[in-house]
C-alpha cells in the first residue's frame, strides 16, 4: 500500500468558512447521498429531490472560497506553465467580455439568456487566441435550452454552456456531444447576488448560510457535476459560475468540492484565461483516459459484438438497448488500460463489452465503475470483470484482501478468481498514484477522506 500522498503546498489563509447547509434547505434524510436515494427509494426519484440531495452531498465536501492564485496554481493546475498572452489579445478578449450584459434595454430587468452567446463568443476567442499559433482543443457551446435526458426516461437538465473537446472527427458510435460527456460545466446568472458565495471571499470567517436564491443556484451546479461524473470516468471535474460581472471557479473530485474567490472578469480577464488554458491542457481535462478511449479498429468492434452476443447467451448481460438516443454498442464500449502483473511498467489493453455494468451515482465516495471486458487481441480468453474505484487511503486494497484469502493458493472455492490490482498513475507525474486533493487540504485543517484511484 503506498504511503500517504500529498503534494507540497505553501500555507494558505482564509479557509475558516464553514457551510451550514442544514439551516438553508428543506429537510432531507440524514443520508444526503445521491446513490443512497437511488438505491433505497421505493419510487422513482423526483428531479427536485435529486437536485437537493446533490447540493446537500456536495456541502459536506466544500473547501473554500480559496484565493484565486492558490486555486489556479495549487488546486487546479500545479506545476503548469502558462505563457503570457499578448496585450492586444487581452484587449480584444476584454472587449468581448464587456459585451456580456444581462440588461434588457428599455426595461428595468435582467435576463441571463442575454449573456449566453456573448459569453460563448468570448470563451471561444480565448480558446482560439490565448496560446500563440496553437488553438486550444476545446469549444464552448450554448446549451441552456436543449435539456436532453440523461438517459431514456431520465432527468432532463442542462447547464447554460457546455465545454466540449474540439474533435478532429465525429464519433459516430455515441451521442458524444451530450454536455455531461464534455470537459466541464458553466452556469450563468444575471446578478452577483445569485452567487451562492456572494460577498464571501478567502478572508471571510464563520458559518455561511445560503439565501433561497443562492441555494437554488448551488443545487443546480452540484446536480450538473453529479451527472457529469456519471457520464464519463473522471479524475476531477472543473466548472465555472458566471454571476453578473463576476465568475467563480469550481473543482470537484471524489473527496472535495473546491470553490474559488470571485473574479471580476471584465476588469481583469487574466485568471479566466489561465483557467481556460489549464482546463484544455492540464491532465487530460480531468478525463480518465485509462478507461475512456474510443475503439477504432474493425477487429475491436467485431470483438465487442461477438462477445456481447455471447454474454447475452450466457445470461450475463441483457439485450443491448441504448442508454441515450444516439448511443450504440460501439460507442459505449471503451479501451481500458491495465498494468501488467508480470511486467510492472508495461500495460495490457482490455475492451469493455458495452457500457459499465454498474456505476456509482454519487461524486462523493468510492465512485465504483464495473465493466465486463475481454483482453484485446485474445478473443479465446474468458470474460473478466474490471472494477475501478477510489479507495480509502487508510484501508486494505481489494487485492490485499484477496491475497490474504488465497494464502498463496491459485484459487479458493466460492471466491472469485483474482487477476491483478494496482493504483492508477497520476496523469501528470506518472510515478505517483492519482489521488484526490484531500491529503493536501487536510494539512490545512479540513477533515476529508483521502482517496487513491485504484
Amino acid at each position: 500500500m503506498p504511503a500517504r500522498i500529498a503534494r507540497s503546498a505553501p500555507p494558505r489563509n482564509g479557509n475558516a468558512n464553514r457551510l451550514d447547509y442544514s439551516r438553508s434547505r428543506s429537510h432531507l434524510s440524514n443520508n444526503d447521498r445521491v446513490d443512497l436515494y437511488h438505491k433505497f427509494s421505493s419510487e422513482k426519484l423526483k428531479q427536485t429531490v435529486h437536485r437537493q440531495v446533490a447540493g446537500a452531498e456536495a456541502a459536506k465536501l466544500v473547501h473554500g472560497p480559496v484565493d484565486i492564485d492558490s486555486f489556479l496554481e495549487i488546486d487546479c493546475f500545479p506545476g503548469m506553465k502558462v505563457c503570457g498572452v499578448k496585450n492586444e489579445r487581452v484587449v480584444n478578449i476584454t472587449d468581448l467580455l464587456r459585451q456580456v450584459d444581462p440588461t434588457i434595454i428599455g426595461a428595468n430587468k435582467r435576463s441571463e439568456r442575454l449573456m449566453y452567446s456573448p459569453l460563448a463568443d468570448a470563451l471561444n476567442e480565448i480558446a482560439k487566441k490565448a496560446v500563440t499559433g496553437r488553438p486550444l482543443p476545446v469549444k464552448f457551446d450554448v446549451c441552456g435550452d436543449l435539456r436532453p435526458a440523461e438517459e431514456i426516461g431520465g432527468f432532463r437538465t442542462t447547464p447554460d454552456l457546455s465545454i466540449q473537446p474540439q474533435r478532429k472527427r465525429k464519433n459516430n458510435g455515441s451521442s458524444s456531444d451530450y454536455w455531461a460527456r464534455g470537459l466541464g460545466v458553466i452556469e450563468v446568472k444575471a446578478t452577483e447576488q445569485e452567487d451562492p458565495w456572494y460577498q464571501r471571499v478567502s478572508t471571510s470567517a464563520g458559518e455561511h448560510e445560503f439565501t433561497e436564491v443562492q441555494l437554488k443556484t448551488w443545487n443546480q451546479i452540484q446536480e450538473y457535476a453529479v451527472m457529469a461524473y456519471r457520464a464519463v470516468p473522471r479524475c476531477f471535474l472543473l466548472g465555472m459560475g458566471f454571476f453578473g460581472d463576476v465568475v467563480r471557479f469550481f473543482r470537484w473530485d471524489r473527496s472535495s468540492a473546491i470553490v474559488s474567490d470571485p473574479v471580476y472578469y471584465k476588469l481583469d480577464p487574466t485568471p479566466l484565461i489561465t483557467f481556460v488554458v489549464g482546463l484544455a491542457k492540464f491532465a487530460n481535462s480531468g478525463i480518465d483516459r485509462t478507461a475512456h478511449a474510443s475503439l477504432s479498429t474493425k477487429a475491436e468492434l467485431a470483438l465487442v459484438h461477438s462477445c456481447y452476443d455471447e454474454a447475452v447467451h450466457l445470461g450475463i448481460l441483457l439485450e443491448y438497448t441504448p442508454r441515450r438516443d444516439g448511443d450504440t454498442l460501439d460507442g459505449e464500449s471503451t479501451r481500458i488500460v491495465v498494468e501488467s502483473p508480470q511486467n510492472p511498467g508495461l500495460h495490457e489493453n482490455f475492451i469493455s463489452i458495452g457500457r459499465p455494468m454498474f456505476y456509482s451515482r454519487s461524486i462523493r465516495g468510492r465512485g465504483t465503475l464495473v465493466w465486463l471486458a475481454k483482453r484485446a487481441g485474445r478473443s479465446d480468453d474468458g470474460f473478466v470483470v474490471i472494477k475501478d474505484t477510489w479507495r480509502n487511503e487508510s484501508r486494505w486494497t481489494e487485492g490485499k484482501i484477496y491475497r490474504s484469502i488465497y494464502k498463496g493458493a491459485e484459487s479458493v472455492f466460492g471466491v472469485a478468481r483474482f487477476y491483478h490490482d494496482f493504483d492508477v498513475p497520476d496523469p501528470v507525474s506518472k510515478e505517483m498514484p492519482c489521488c484526490t486533493a484531500a491529503a493536501r487540504l487536510n494539512e490545512e485543517g479540513t477533515d476529508l477522506t483521502e482517496r487513491i484511484h485504484h
